[in-house]
């Protein structure tokens, strides 16, 4: 799988576990070159390489891989929204809506969010 667990994001970092899961990529696929929506960054790949700012609007391959990945997020979200209902997960996706940051309030953290970028909601 090309997941890469808030276990792991928590303990390394967002940036160090986006590079993990390209890497799985590149290995996995073995593509002659990479594209990637975003700002520059070293890869440590021998691969041609280049990068995109808002990328998913200028290339309909970076669009279509966009989307690909926020459907495979949504579908996941709404797995763990059922063994965490109180989170109603199906219908924020876990991103920072109003809805979820006043639920992690009521509820506090389940064992699935990621404390370091949930600090500032739990904190006050």
């Amino acid at each position: 799988t090309f997941l890469i667990s808030h276990k792991t994001i928590e303990k390394i970092g967002i940036n160090k576990a986006f590079l993990i899961g390209i890497k799985k990529l590149i290995d996995y696929f073995n593509p002659e070159s990479i594209v990637i929506d975003g700002r520059k960054i070293s890869l440590n790949s021998e691969k041609r390489t280049y990068f995109f700012v808002r990328g998913d609007a200028r290339l309909n391959s970076l669009g279509a891989a966009s989307i690909a990945a926020k459907v495979k997020r949504d579908k996941y979200m709404l797995n763990l929204s059922r063994k965490y209902p109180q989170y109603k997960f199906e219908q924020h996706k876990g991103y920072g809506t109003k809805l979820h940051r006043t639920l992690i309030k009521k509820y506090g953290l389940s064992d699935i969010h990621r404390k370091y970028f949930c600090r500032n909601l739990i904190s006050n």
